[in-house]
């Protein structure tokens, strides 16, 4: 269809928003495939911050 994508043998129609691994997330847009890092919140003032499964940011548990 127009403005899908293909990556990785994986096809994507054109707007959808994909995260081929947790710290990245991808966009199909009109055809070309744009992925960018997936920026954390600080959570410097966190006493214990976990990482979930499957997820890329800490969080803070509390």
């Amino acid at each position: 269809s127009f403005g899908s994508c293909t990556l990785d043998g994986q096809n994507y129609n054109d707007k959808d928003v994909w995260k081929p691994e947790p710290c990245q997330i991808c966009v199909c847009d009109s055809g070309t495939v744009m992925c960018d890092e997936v920026i954390c919140e600080d959570t410097s003032d966190c006493a214990n911050p976990e990482i979930p499964d499957g997820e890329c940011c800490p969080i803070c548990p509390d």
